[in-house]
Order: structure tokens, then sequence, then C-alpha cells
């Protein structure tokens, strides 16, 4: 199936037709993929790399069916706005709890779970793969949104079934990663893993929510426990990253 067919055929699925999005290859391969607005144009671009992954043109698609059809706020669709006062430490945090809102709420749709599942297993099932992957990072920021990416999915977006199946694995690549951030260490962010933890999995109890200021509540008070950023210091920061979301 073509790229375009891949669009056209989840965009219909998602209940968004109506956006108008075009496909253009990144001549630098920079980012796996990226979705982007030209206000001039009036169109959503979506970003991809010479080899694109059929998921990640679909999880593209789900921050918009996220930001226009659940929650009605675009900000969760929208890059990161241009500001001189903006923390850019936070972004892969931030960015990595919003995509797992996105990929929860597509995992609900028959038709693309078993992409999900696919992808998530894979991880699971070539631990040395994984290592390697994890191994090649040495950003510390970078690894902890890993960290909340694959807690949450593994957790929260596999189904039961795989969880249970998996159970092991999951334990093993959780403390693979949390071995590595312990290990490559950082000067100024101390982890509480337990408490990290089950700030994360408060996800259980917004996973389902569209107000997306309850949604940013829960991404506030999991970073909270980073202890870097005070709460005063995070309140301001999150009005940078999503200026539209009304107090």
């Amino acid at each position: 199936m073509s790229l375009s067919n891949i669009v056209e055929k989840y965009k219909e699925l998602l209940s968004i037709t109506e956006v108008p999005i075009v496909l253009r290859r990144d001549p630098t391969n920079k980012f796996e993929h990226e979705l982007e607005w030209h206000p001039k144009q009036n169109l959503w671009c979506i970003w991809y790399k010479d080899e694109p992954i059929e998921f990640y043109i679909i999880h593209e698609l789900g921050h918009l069916y996220f930001a226009k059809r659940l929650t009605h706020f675009e900000g969760f669709a929208l890059q990161t706005p241009f500001h001189k006062e903006i923390d850019n430490k936070l972004h892969p945090l931030l960015n990595g709890l919003l995509d797992s809102f996105v990929n929860y709420n597509l995992s609900k749709f028959d038709e693309i779970y078993p992409i999900q599942k696919q992808k998530l297993s894979s991880y699971l099932e070539n631990f040395n793969d994984f290592k390697e992957m994890i191994d090649n990072q040495k950003d510390f920021i970078m690894l902890l949104s890993w960290y909340i990416i694959f807690f949450l999915e593994f957790n929260f977006i596999l189904r039961k079934t795989g969880r249970v199946f998996f159970s092991h694995e999951i334990k093993r690549s959780l403390n693979y990663l949390k071995s590595s951030l312990i290990n490559v260490k950082s000067m100024v962010f101390i982890i509480d893993f337990e408490e990290f933890n089950k700030k994360l999995s408060k996800f259980e109890d917004v996973k389902e929510k569209i107000d997306p200021k309850l949604i940013v509540l829960f991404m506030i008070n999991v970073i909270y426990v980073l202890d870097y950023w005070t709460k005063k210091e995070l309140l301001k920061q999150i009005k940078l990253y999503f200026p539209e979301l009304k107090s």
C-alpha cells in the first residue's frame, strides 16, 4: 500500500478526513517522523524518512485525532513554539507522556492495535537489539523519555494477554533501562524510581480523560517528582509549551 493510501485509510478510520495533510520526505533523515502545521498553506505536513514505518505515520495521524476529535485542543498536535525562555530539557519528557496518550487512544482501534502489538513485541522479543539501542543513547533526558514511553506502553497500551505473556521480558527491559539511567547519571536529576513509577502508574486514572487540563496536570505531577523544576517553574513552562491552554 502506498503512503498516500495509508494516510487516507487511517484518516477515514480516525474520522479526520476533512483535515488537509501532505506527506514530505525529510532529506536529512533527522527524525523518525514528524507532524508540522503550515498556517500559510492551511495544511498539516507529515515528514518521513527514506524508509517510513507504517505505525509512525499512523501515530502522527493519531496526534490529529487526539487533538481534534477527543480533546479539542490543537496544542496536542502542534510543534513546540519558539520562545527564548523555553527549557528544552522538558520537551522529550512532555512529548513522551503525550505520545503515550495518543498511542493509548489508537490502541482502542482493532485495526491499529495489531500493528502496535507487533512493534512492542519486537522490542520485548529481541532483547539484544533493545539493549544495543539503549546503550547507544548517551543522553540522559532522552533515556528518561524512553523509560516513560516504554513503562506506559508495556504496562497500559499492551493489552492484558500481552502483558501476561511478556511479563518477564517487560520487567527485564524496564530494569535495563533503569540501570542505564543510573549508569549514565545526571548532575541535576535525582530519580526516586519507586515514586516515579507510582506517578507514571496514575496513567490508569487519566488514560480515558479528554480534558486537556487533566492530561497536562498528570504530566506536571510526573515531571515534578524529578525534583528539578519547582511547581511554579513547571507551570510557567507549561504556559510556554501550550500557550493555547486556558488556565
